[in-house]
Formats: structure tokens, sequence, C-alpha cells
């Protein structure tokens, strides 16, 4: 037995992710798939340091630390799932991408489409002038300008529509990425609608 006081960290209530008035079942039904992962060789600590920046990212002060923090948790779920769990690259191979197909590959795997969705039309724009492909490439490009001084056109001179935007898209993908790791099937709140959605590899 373990007796002590675990570090506790106040809710990000505005990123809850249960659908509106089923948000019991909905826990329950993500649970089981949680505590699979939890207890999986190889995944507790990855798990662990993924919720962690997940949390971070939904609750920190800057828009910028979000999309740091975002994107790192994003980059070890898809080295964790790509590399240590199917083999599907070498260690050499995952390093030798670029950090947008590393979240490129998490995401199809994951069954979650890459498009900027309609609902976030400014990062939609800003995408389209500066040829970005997709989500993931938004969010590397603009996180990039955050981390790396020499990058001409910064992070901070962009407008706050966009930047606000890719954090949403941000989170939108880490949540999703969590629920298909615990194999969850039913409803979430999809935050960018206001509506409650089936997440996309929901079973027919």
């Amino acid at each position: 037995q373990h007796w002590g006081l675990p570090l506790l960290d106040e809710g990000a209530g505005e990123w809850s992710w249960p659908p509106r008035l089923r948000e019991g079942a909905a826990l329950a039904s993500a649970w089981p798939g949680f505590l699979r992962l939890w207890l999986k060789d190889g995944w507790q600590q990855a798990l662990a340091a993924a919720l962690s920046w997940y949390i971070e990212a939904a609750k920190g002060v800057l828009i910028e630390s979000h999309l740091v923090s975002g994107q790192a948790a994003l980059e070890l779920l898809s080295w964790v799932e790509t590399v240590e769990q199917r083999g599907l690259l070498t260690k050499n191979g995952f390093n030798s991408l670029p950090a947008y197909e590393h979240i490129r590959l998490l995401l199809t795997l994951s069954k979650i489409p890459l498009e900027i969705p309609d609902e976030l039309p400014d990062l939609g724009k800003r995408a389209a002038a500066f040829n970005w492909r997709d989500g993931p490439s938004a969010l590397v490009e603009l996180r990039n300008g955050v981390v790396h001084p020499s990058i001409s056109d910064r992070v901070l001179g962009i407008d706050i529509k966009v930047r606000a935007q890719a954090w949403q898209l941000m989170m939108h993908y880490l949540l999703l990425v969590f629920l298909r790791l615990f194999d969850y099937q039913g409803s979430y709140f999809e935050h960018m609608t206001g509506r409650d959605a089936d997440v996309p590899w929901a079973k027919a």
C-alpha cells in the first residue's frame, strides 16, 4: 500500500470532454480503456507525461505555451505508438521525419481527420496563404515561430484569432488521440461546434 497525498491540480472545466447530460456514462465507458493502456508495458510513463502536458496546455497562461506543450504531447504519443508499440518506424526513421509528419502519422493511425475544420476559419485562411498543407503543418509552423527566433514571421505578430484557433485545434487533436488510445466508442463534447459529436472512428 502507498499512503500519501498526491499532487492535485485545478481542473480545466472549459475543456471537459464528456457529452453534456451523459458525463457519468462517458467516463465509465472510457475508464476501462485508460486502465488497460496504463497497465500495458511501455505506456505508463509516457501516458502520464502526455496527460500532464495536455493539462498544462489546457490551463496555461499564454497561448504560445499551449502550442509548445501540446506538440510535445502529440510527438511523444506518436513516438510510443509508431516506434515502441507498433514498430512501424525505427528510431532513426522517426527522427529523420519533420515534426508535422510525426503528428500526421499519429492522427492517421487514430482515424482523425487532418484537415483544418471549417469552424476555425482564421487558421484556415492563414494556412492557405502560407501553403500549410493541413492541421499538423499549421500547428508545427506556429509552434516553430515560438521556439526558433531566427524565423522572421514570429507567432507574436500573428493575429490573436489565428493563435487561439491553433490552440483549439491542438486541444482537439490531443483529446481525440487520447480517446482513441482508450478505445472509446461513444460521443464527446466538441468545443469547436458547441455540440456533442461521435468520435471519428465510431463503430457503425
